[in-house]
């Protein structure tokens, strides 16, 4: 998968929904993509190659 795709399926989440399991919302990622962005990508990546 692409970075750009990635990015973009996590930027299309809407704001207002609860967090997930792990207790962070869509805006924490969208905030933080600037700090986390590139892992959170590796891992995606990672998932689909492995």
């Amino acid at each position: 998968m692409q970075r750009a795709k990635i990015k973009a399926v996590v930027f299309d989440i809407v704001e207002d929904k609860p967090p997930g399991p792990d207790g962070f919302s869509s805006r924490f990622y969208k905030a933080a993509w600037p700090v986390i962005g590139h892992e959170i990508t590796q891992a995606v990546q990672d998932f689909f190659t492995s």
